[in-house]
């Protein structure tokens, strides 16, 4: 809606990068919160969490411009315009456990543990970056006349152009067709996680290392899944009737509830 935030000269202050800001910042606090629970020096989460942020931001990127070659084909440069947004989440996780890993076995420390005391911060980080994308006017749903909501033509978001450039609309109209707003669905769902983590451990149900990220890549995999099916894509982003996205999700799925299995009976 309000794309960018604020103006000064030549300097842009866009809504997309400030949100995934304080996403991290305020993940990063809870994190922090839930090391000191589990005797975990502040210091190690700090820093891990700085390398997960450029190796998350690295990978969110490379992953969405490998969805999106076609368009990015045409003008190179503008892979490198990441202010404007355009990553997609699993390339975080991906790129994320990858860097993590290494991480924790220079610094000799436990995975699973650490992973777990990230997964409620990575969640709630999440949901208030997803109101970046809301902002930003990307990642948006299909027209819907009933559950859509418009948005405006200033400082042209991506929905708003996608419209033009699909005939949908004409240039210069002030305000969007009504589509889903699937960000603000994926920020809940998110939120809905980070509620569900909290509250497990909290329950003092957690009985082997790695469950709580585990149930972190269910959940979320599952409410990435079904909200992809009101995200917009043109068709030939889809692989049969799914999207990139959710077979990730399916792949996440598998890949957890298997290696939810492994730990609760004791494999590592």
């Amino acid at each position: 809606m309000h794309r960018i935030l604020l103006e000064i000269g030549s300097l842009k202050i866009y809504a997309w990068g400030t949100l995934i800001g304080i996403g991290f910042l305020v993940g990063l606090w809870f994190t922090t919160l839930e090391a000191k629970r589990r005797d975990i020096k502040k210091e190690d989460v700090i820093d891990i969490a700085l390398y997960l942020l450029i190796s998350g931001i690295i990978g969110a990127r490379i992953a969405f411009v490998i969805a999106n070659w076609k368009d990015y084909a045409k003008n190179p440069i503008s892979i490198l315009y990441i202010q404007r947004g355009g990553m997609v989440l699993f390339g975080t996780l991906i790129a994320g456990v990858i860097t993590g890993y290494a991480i924790v076995k220079i610094k000799k420390l436990d995975f699973w543990k650490l992973a777990d005391t990230f997964a409620p911060g990575l969640a709630l980080g999440v949901a208030i970056g997803r109101i970046g994308c809301f902002l930003n006017g990307c990642c948006w749903g299909k027209i819907s006349y009933t559950f859509g909501i418009r948005f405006p033509s200033t400082h042209n978001p991506p929905v708003y152009v996608d419209q033009v450039m699909r005939g949908l609309i004409k240039p210069g109209t002030p305000y969007t067709l009504p589509v889903i707003p699937t960000q603000l669905l994926h920020s809940l769902s998110a939120f809905i996680v980070f509620l569900l983590i909290v509250k497990f451990y909290k329950s003092g149900m957690q009985k082997f290392k790695g469950q709580g990220f585990l149930l972190l890549v269910i959940y979320y995999s599952i409410g990435r899944f079904l909200v992809e099916f009101l995200r917009y894509y043109p068709p030939y982003k889809y692989v049969g009737p799914f999207t990139g996205s959710q077979i990730l999700s399916i792949i996440a799925i598998l890949w957890a509830v298997f290696e939810y299995g492994r730990r609760k009976k004791g494999i590592s």
